[in-house]
């Protein structure tokens, strides 16, 4: 699997701490783990923890490892003092069975050739009753020369993202596209693009934010955050799902 040039993770290390985007992300996977794992203290795990910040958020809950296919994110990791770090493979898991009590993989299973097997390999690693939660880039039209440029293999739709996951053998606890407020800016770029013949092009991969409009855009998300809590919406820029490893009979 080819990796992100360094450049990518100096800027993610620089910008994602409080970036809107990567801001509301974690807290988003934080809530989920908080209303869902059935364990709230136990061994968790990053599962392509980058700069290792949502390793940060997941100390909260017990004790934390990051894997990551990229040498240069896990020396980032360690110097945010996450210490317990594995390099590899989404695809090849290298963990025991049953080895956590939950599973955070956040805009990673995109980037992976396999993701069936990526996503059997997260359901071995589980233990029985075990949660997953996983964020992926949605609707495959909206593709751009971003999702080139971040190497990955595909956008999800809610149905595509919903049978991988059963495929694996878990449950569904909540699969809901969100980033839905941006959804129409994002449409209108790419359809117009489209229409005048032009490739769909973003310029920056992690582009900073003046502090005023960061405030603001953190705000409309974490706000529809929270009504994400009451209803699964039916369009948007990402997908957001929790899963459940069923507990044996």
């Amino acid at each position: 699997m080819p990796l992100m040039d360094n450049s990518f993770f100096d800027l993610l290390h620089s910008h994602e701490s409080r970036h809107w985007w990567f801001y509301c992300r974690r807290k988003l996977a934080a809530a989920a783990l908080r209303k869902h794992a059935t364990r709230q203290t136990g061994y968790l795990l990053d599962m392509g923890c980058g700069t290792g910040a949502m390793l940060g958020e997941m100390q909260n809950f017990g004790t934390t490892f990051g894997l990551d296919i990229a040498p240069t994110a896990l020396q980032y990791c360690r110097t945010r003092g996450h210490l317990r770090l594995t390099l590899g493979s989404g695809e090849d898991i290298p963990f025991r069975d049953a080895a956590f009590d939950a599973v955070v993989s956040l805009d990673v299973i995109e980037h992976i050739d396999n993701d069936v097997r990526a996503m059997e390999h997260i359901h071995r690693i589980c233990r029985d009753g075990g949660t997953v939660v996983i964020t992926v880039p949605a609707v495959p039209w909206l593709w751009t020369t971003r999702d080139e440029r971040l190497l990955h293999k595909r956008r999800y739709t809610r149905l595509q993202l919903i049978a991988l996951a059963q495929g694996a053998g878990f449950e569904i606890i909540k699969c809901s596209y969100y980033c839905v407020f941006f959804f129409p800016a994002m449409a209108a770029f790419v359809f117009f693009n489209r229409i005048l013949g032009h490739k769909p092009d973003y310029k920056d991969d992690v582009p900073a934010v003046p502090t005023l409009p960061n405030m603001l855009l953190r705000w409309i998300l974490l706000l529809e955050q929270s009504l994400l809590r009451w209803i699964n919406y039916p369009f948007g820029v990402s997908l957001f799902c929790v899963l459940r490893k069923p507990s044996a009979p």
